[in-house]
């Protein structure tokens, strides 16, 4: 029963919060020019995070190239305060909730919204995290992972996606 409850509770989110008309719109168009499409919308979420906004546009393309789509549902934690930082998240639709363990015996103190960005600092600086992130409803998540480099050169992701979360793009 719990989990008919859950998959009809996506249903009704993917009802009232799909891209339809967009889809709808771009269905039509060589398959080359919808991918250019996404590319570019993915690049818009990317240019958002203000570390990202004048990167080179080339730069900005692969970043975007590299988002992994990834759907949570609500009081899923998505990240944990002092794991490392593997990956950063884009929120493209979705809120969660920001709990700090450091004040005290820990604090909800924020709420993370569409177009939010989070995970950047452990990432970046390769730190542990600092904050646990919940999701409140269902999310849809871009994933940036972590890129190392074989010993052939080339960059591949630090960790691949899970299987039960994560679709392709």
């Amino acid at each position: 029963q719990d989990f008919k409850e859950e998959v009809l509770a996506f249903q009704l989110h993917r009802l009232k919060h799909s891209n339809s008309l967009f889809n709808d719109a771009i269905s039509g168009l060589p398959q080359v020019m919808q991918d250019r499409m996404a590319l570019y919308a993915r690049m818009k979420i990317v240019r958002q995070v203000p570390i990202f906004s004048k990167a080179p546009e080339i730069c900005v393309a692969k970043l975007a190239q590299s988002l992994i789509n990834v759907v949570v549902p609500p009081e899923e934690y998505i990240v944990i305060a002092g794991e490392e930082g593997e990956e950063m998240f884009f929120l493209f639709h979705g809120m969660c909730a920001v709990w700090l363990p450091a004040l005290g015996s820990g604090k909800w103190i924020a709420t993370i919204k569409r177009g939010g960005v989070f995970g950047e600092v452990a990432l970046l600086q390769e730190t542990r995290r600092s904050a646990s992130i919940k999701s409140l409803t269902y999310c849809q998540l871009f994933r940036l992972d972590k890129v190392c480099k074989h010993n052939n050169g080339t960059p591949s992701p630090h960790r691949s996606p899970s299987p039960a979360s994560s679709t392709t793009s």
